[in-house]
């Protein structure tokens, strides 16, 4: 998951994950995820383009797994549930 900008979610299934914060040319860490971690679910709520990107630790070990956005707009068209609590967080 390199440059993501978009409104994904990421599922950490597998492995470890390396997030770094970039201005094109300098990285910095900022944080290593391992599995069960969700990345992006801040910016899906608050409809905000990530300014990071995720970068696999090992490609051999590790598994992500992508909500997409359309995914997500769908469930919440059908639980009215989802939609409020989505709307709570902002």
């Amino acid at each position: 998951m390199n440059s993501t900008r978009s409104l994904d979610i990421i599922i950490v299934y597998q492995g470890v994950v390396q997030i770094n914060l970039t201005d094109g040319e300098n990285y910095h860490m900022l944080d290593i995820m391992g599995r069960g971690s969700l990345i992006g679910v801040n910016n899906v709520v608050n409809m905000e383009d990530y300014n990071y990107n995720a970068e696999a630790v090992s490609d051999e070990t590790t598994v992500l797994l992508k909500v997409s956005w359309d995914l997500i707009e769908e469930m919440m068209l059908f639980d009215e549930g989802l939609m409020e609590k989505v709307l709570e967080l902002r």
